[in-house]
C-alpha cells in the first residue's frame, strides 16, 4: 500500500506496487493456512503477462486496485476477494478457474450494480461466489446483477457457495390465508454468458403448499379469517403424513342477503387451484376441510381436486367447483374426488366438474371411490362425464359408501361408442342406502347400450335401500336401455320414492322404463307418474322383472308409453321366463299405453310367476294399430298367477284385434277375485274376444269369483264374450254381472270350442245386453246356477236372452228368470230362438256330416221365470227352445224342466208363435226333454 512510481519528479504518481516486465513470466501471489496477500496499489507489467493466484481453501487474496495490461489471471484453489466496498471493473486477457476458485464481490443495492470481472479472451472453469458485501439497501423487487463480462467463446461461469441457495422456509402449524411468507432469494442468471450473473429477488411463498408439504408430528391447520380467494401460485406435492385441516369460513344467509346483488364477493372461503393438480393424500395422513371451495383442480388421470390414495379424510364440507381429470388416451377416474382409503363425510356441493376420456372409460364425474365413504351429501349441479364408456356419470363406487344422500340437478353423462353403465351413479360393490333428489338430470349414449340410466348397481353386488325423488330426468340411447332410471344386477332390498316425469326413450329397444331388475329385489314402493317412454320395442315400460321381486306396492299414474314399430309387453311391468314376482298390490291410473303393431299386457305381462296381483287399475287406454292380448294382464305360454284381486275400472282398450280386454290367458291362473266396471274394449279391424277375461284353448282358470259391471265389446267383426271369454279351462265362475254388453255372442260370458270347459257357474246376471245371450255356449259348461234379471238381446236369430248352447253340454240350470226379453218387434221377419234359453245340437245347411252320433245333453231346469218375454215375426219358444238338427247324429237331451213359470210370454207380429214357455223341436224325435212338471200361470 502507498507505493508508487513517477516519471515526472513525483508529481504526477503511479502506485504500482509490482510490475511484471517479462510478458512470459509469471507472478504468483500464494496465501495458505489462513493468511492474505493484500494488495491497495495495482499491479501491472509487459502486456499479456501471467497473475497466478494459488493457496489453500484458507487463504485470501485481496485486489483492492486494478491490474493492468491484460494480464492472463489464473485461481487455484484460493479465493480472489473483490470487495472493498466500492463497486470496480477488473480486466483481464483471459481468467481460468481451477478447482477451488472462490470469490468474493461488492453488490450495490441501491445503484444496481456489482463488482464486474472482464475478460476479453477465452476464460474457463466454475468459480464459487463464497461472500457478497452489500452496499446500499434493495430497491428493486427483482435485479439481475451481473459479475462476469466474457468473450462469447468463454465457458466460465459462476457457482454459489449454499449459504445463498435458497431453503425453505420455516413456518408455524398455523397458518392464516392472509399470512406472508417471503425470503430473499439468490439465483444464478445469464446476461451474456452461461450463470455470469446472480439475481436477487425478495420471493413470496404459498402458505398453503408449505403448510401442505410441512412435516412434523403436531396438528397443521390452514385457517381462513375470511371468505376471500385463495390463489395457489405452486404445486401443492403431496400431503406429509399427520394430520391437516383446512378452516374455512361462509357467511350466514343473513349476511348474504346483506351483499348486494351487483358484488362479486365470494360467499365461501376458497382455494382456487389454478389449473393444477388438487391435494393427494397418502397412507398415514389424515386431512379435513371444512366451509371452503375447492375450484379449477386439474389431473391427467385420477381426483381434479383430491387424490386420497389411502390415507384418512374426515370430513369435507363446501363447494367443489369446476375441477376435472382430463385424458386423451387412457381412462380418467373422479372429476373431483379419488378415493382408495377411507372418508367419513362429503357435504359438500359439487358443480361443474367433469371425467372427460377421448379414447377410454371415464369413472364418477364428480367422485370416485374403491374405498370406504361413511356419508356422501350435498347438492351435484353441471358435472359431466364423456368417455368412450361412462360409469358413474356423478359417483362411481367400487369400495363401500354407507348412504349418498342430497340434490343431483343437472349433470350430464355422455358415452360416445361403448355402454353407459350409471348416468349418475355406478356401484360395483356395496352402497347400503341411496337417497335425495335426482332432477333435469342427461344422460346419452351415442354408440352402445344404457344400463341404469341414473343409477346402475353391477352383477352381484349389494344396494340395500333407494329412496329418492326422480323427475324430469331425460335418458336416450341410439341402441338400447336396460332401465331408464335403475338397472339392478346385484340385490336391492327396497326402491322407495317418486319417479315423475322423467323423458326415457330408445331407438332400437327398452327393458325397464324406470327400473329394470336383473337379479333380485325384496320391495319396489313410491310413486310414478307422469313418465314418457318411446322406444321401437318396449318391455316393461315402468318395471322388468328378470329374476326376482318380492313385492311390487306402488303408484303408476298418467304415465305414457309408444311403441313404434315394435311390441309393447307390460305396459307397465314385465315378468320374463321362468321369473318371479311375489304380489304386485299398485294403484294404476291414466296411463297411457300404445304400439304400432301390437301390445300384450297393456299393463302387466307376465312370462313367470305371480302369486298376487291387486290394486287399483282405473282408466288406462290401452291401444295398438294391429293386435292387442291382454289390455292390462296378460299371461304368457306356461307362466302362472295364483291370484287376481282388485280393481279394474273405466279403462279404454283399442286395437284392430283385441284379446281379453282387461286380462288375457295363455298360462294358467287359479283365482280371479276382483271388480270389473265400466271397461271398454274394440276391435277396429276384426273381431274381438273376452271384453275382460280371455282364456285361450288349453289353458286353466281355477276360480271366477268377481264383479263385472258394465263393462262392454264391439267389434267390426264378431264379439265373443262382454265379460269372459273362454276357450280353456275354468273351474268355477262365481259371482256378479251386471249391465255388461257384447255386440255379437255372450253379452256376459262366451265359452266357445269344442273344448271349452267351465266346471259350474254361481252368480247374477243383471241387465246385461247384447247381440245374443248373456251366456253363449259351444263347449261344456257344469252346473248353473243364479238369477237372471233384466237381460236381453239385439239380434233375432242368436238364441236365448240369458244362454244360448249350440252343440255343447250344460249340467243343471237353478235360478230365478226375471224380466228378460228379447224385443225384434220393428222386424217383421224376425225369429226368436228361445226367449230365455236356447239349446242346439246340429247344423241346419247339413254340412256337418259326423260318422257318429253325437248327443248333447242337458242337465235339469228349475226356477222360477217370471216375467220373461220375447218380441219378434215369429216366435220359437218365448221362455225355452231344444231343437236338434240333422237329428240322426245331433242330439239334444234334457234331463227335465221343473219350475214356476209366471208371467211369460211371446208376441208373434207376422209369422207363427209356438211354445208361450216351452218349444221342443226336432227333424225327428232327436230332441228330448225327459220331464216337464212345474206350475205354469199367467
Amino acid at each position: 500500500s502507498g507505493n508508487y512510481v513517477s516519471t515526472d519528479g513525483g508529481t504526477t504518481k503511479d502506485y504500482q506496487a509490482v510490475y511484471v516486465a517479462d510478458a512470459t513470466k509469471t507472478l504468483t501471489l500464494k496465501a495458505t493456512n489462513y493468511g492474505s496477500i493484500s494488495f491497495y496499489d495495482k499491479i501491472a507489467g509487459a502486456d499479456g503477462f501471467n497473475l497466478h493466484l494459488t493457496g489453500d481453501s484458507t487463504g485470501v487474496v485481496n485486489l483492492y486496485n486494478n491490474v493492468e495490461n491484460n494480464a492472463n489471471l489464473t485461481i487455484d484453489n484460493v479465493k480472489l476477494n473483490l470487495a472493498n466496498g466500492t463497486i470496480d471493473n477488473r480486466t483481464f486477457e483471459t481468467i481460468t478457474a481451477q478447482d477451488g476458485a472462490k470469490l468474493d464481490v461488492d453488490i450495490d443495492l441501491t445503484n444496481g450494480v456489482a463488482d464486474k470481472i472482464t475478460s476479453s479472451g477465452t476464460s474457463t472453469g466454475t468459480i464459487l461466489i463464497d461472500s457478497i458485501n452489500f452496499v446500499g439497501t434493495q430497491v428493486a423487487a427483482s435485479k439481475v446483477y451481473q459479475i462476469l463480462n466474457l468473450s462469447s467463446d468463454s465457458s466460465l461461469k459462476l457457482a454459489l457457495n449454499d449459504s445463498y441457495k435458497e431453503v425453505t422456509p420455516e413456518i408455524s402449524n398455523t397458518v392464516k390465508n392472509t399470512d406472508l411468507i417471503s425470503q430473499t432469494v439468490y439465483e444464478l442468471a445469464t446476461t451474456t454468458t452461461t450463470n455470469d450473473s446472480i439475481k436477487i429477488y425478495d420471493k413470496t411463498y404459498d402458505a398453503l403448499v408449505l403448510l401442505n408439504q410441512k412435516v412434523t408430528t403436531e396438528e397443521r391447520n390452514f385457517n381462513f379469517v375470511d371468505t376471500s380467494t385463495y390463489t395457489l401460485t405452486d404445486d401443492l406435492g403431496t400431503t406429509s403424513a399427520g394430520t391437516f385441516n383446512i378452516n374455512g369460513m361462509q357467511q350466514s344467509s343473513l349476511a348474504r342477503r346483506a351483499i348486494s346483488r351487483a358484488s362479486t364477493s365470494s360467499t365461501m372461503s376458497t382455494i382456487d387451484l389454478a389449473g393444477k393438480r388438487g391435494f393427494t393424500i397418502e397412507a398415514g395422513t389424515t386431512f379435513n376441510i371444512t366451509d371452503t371451495a375447492i375450484i379449477n383442480g386439474v389431473a391427467p388421470d385420477k381426483g381434479g381436486a383430491i387424490y386420497n390414495n389411502g390415507g384418512t379424510i374426515g370430513t369435507l364440507s363446501g363447494k367443489f367447483v369446476g375441477n376435472y381429470a382430463y385424458n386423451k388416451t387412457a381412462a380418467v377416474q373422479g372429476g373431483a374426488i379419488y378415493n382408495s382409503g377411507t372418508i367419513t363425510s362429503i357435504t359438500s356441493d359439487f358443480t361443474n366438474n367433469y371425467a372427460l376420456a377421448d379414447a377410454e372409460a371415464g369413472y364418477g364425474g364428480a367422485i370416485y371411490n374403491s374405498g370406504t365413504i361413511t356419508t356422501i351429501n350435498g347438492s351435484y349441479t353441471g358435472n359431466y362425464t364423456k368417455s368412450t364408456v361412462t360409469r358413474g356419470g356423478v359417483i362411481y363406487n367400487e369400495g363401500t359408501i354407507t348412504t349418498i344422500s342430497g340434490t343431483f340437478d343437472s349433470n350430464n353423462a355422455v358415452s360416445t361408442n361403448g355402454n353407459l353403465l350409471g348416468g349418475i351413479i355406478a356401484n360395483y360393490n356395496t352402497i347400503n342406502n341411496v337417497g335425495g333428489t335426482f332432477t333435469n338430470n342427461t344422460v346419452s349414449s351415442t354408440g352402445g347400450i344404457i344400463y341404469g340410466g341414473l343409477i346402475y348397481n353391477s352383477t352381484d353386488k349389494i344396494m340395500d335401500k333407494i329412496n329418492a325423488t326422480v323427475n324430469n330426468n331425460n335418458i336416450s340411447s341410439n341402441k338400447a336401455i336396460f332401465g331408464g332410471i335403475i338397472q339392478n344386477q346385484g340385490t336391492i332390498d327396497t326402491i322407495d320414492g317418486s319417479y315423475d316425469d322423467n323423458v326415457i326413450s330408445s331407438v332400437e329397444s327398452l327393458q325397464g322404463g324406470i327400473i329394470n331388475i336383473s337379479k333380485s329385489v325384496t320391495n319396489i314402493k313410491g310413486s310414478y307418474k307422469r313418465n314418457s317412454i318411446t322406444s321401437k320395442t318396449i318391455l316393461g315400460s315402468i318395471i322388468v322383472n328378470a329374476e326376482y321381486i318380492n313385492n311390487i306396492e306402488a303408484t303408476f299414474e298418467n304415465n305414457t308409453s309408444k311403441a313404434n314399430g315394435g311390441m309393447i309387453w307390460g305396459g307397465i311391468i314385465f315378468n320374463n321366463t321362468n321369473k318371479i314376482i311375489d304380489k304386485i298390490n299398485a294403484t294404476v291410473n291414466n296411463n297411457n299405453i300404445s304400439s304400432t303393431v301390437g301390445v300384450a299386457g297393456g299393463i302387466i305381462q307376465n312370462q313367470g310367476t305371480i302369486d298376487t296381483i291387486d290394486g287399483k287399475y282405473e282408466k288406462n287406454v290401452v291401444s295398438s294399430v294391429e293386435r292387442l292380448q291382454g289390455g292390462i294382464i296378460s299371461l304368457s305360454k306356461n307362466s302362472k298367477v295364483t291370484n287376481i284381486k282388485g280393481v279394474y275400472k273405466d279403462n279404454k282398450i283399442t286395437a284392430k284385434i283385441v284379446s281379453g280386454g282387461i286380462i288375457a290367458n295363455s298360462g294358467n291362473i287359479d283365482n280371479i277375485e276382483a271388480t270389473f266396471e265400466n271397461n271398454t274394449s274394440e276391435s277396429t279391424g276384426g273381431n274381438a274376444w273376452g271384453g275382460v277375461i280371455m282364456n285361450y284353448t288349453g289353458k286353466t282358470i281355477g276360480t271366477i269369483n268377481s264383479t263385472f259391471k258394465n263393462n262392454s265389446l264391439n267389434a267390426s267383426g264378431s264379439a265373443f264374450g262382454g265379460a269372459v271369454d273362454n276357450q280353456g279351462t275354468i273351474t268355477k265362475i262365481v259371482g256378479l254381472f251386471e249391465g255388461n254388453y257384447a255386440n255379437s255372442s255372450g253379452s256376459a260370458i262366451c265359452n266357445i270350442g269344442t273344448t271349452a270347459n267351465i266346471g259350474s257357474i254361481n252368480a247374477d246376471f243383471i241387465g246385461n245386453y247384447g247381440a245374443s245371450s248373456v251366456i253363449y255356449s259351444t263347449g261344456t259348461i257344469g252346473n248353473i246356477t243364479g238369477d237372471f234379471t233384466s237381460n236381453y238381446s239385439l239380434k233375432d236369430d242368436s238364441g236365448g236372452s240369458c244362454l244360448s248352447s249350440f252343440n255343447g253340454f250344460v249340467g243343471n240350470i237353478t235360478g230365478n228368470f226375471t224380466e228378460n226379453y228379447q224385443d225384434f218387434s220393428s222386424d217383421a221377419d224376425s225369429e226368436s230362438w228361445g226367449g230365455i234359453l236356447y239349446f242346439r245340437a246340429g247344423n241346419s245347411s247339413g254340412v256337418e256330416n259326423p260318422t257318429e252320433t253325437t248327443i248333447y245333453t242337458i242337465g235339469k231346469i228349475s226356477g222360477e221365470f217370471t216375467g220373461n218375454y220375447s218380441l219378434a215375426g215369429t216366435i220359437n219358444g218365448s221362455g225355452l227352445h231344444f231343437r236338434a238338427v240333422n237329428s240322426t247324429v245331433f242330439q239334444t237331451v234334457a234331463e227335465g224342466v221343473d219350475g214356476t213359470f209366471t208371467g211369460n210370454y211371446g208376441v208373434a207380429s207376422k209369422g207363427s208363435a209356438r211354445g208361450g214357455v216351452l218349444f221342443n223341436e226336432a227333424f225327428s224325435t232327436y230332441s228330448t226333454v225327459k220331464t216337464v212338471t212345474g206350475t205354469y200361470k199367467n
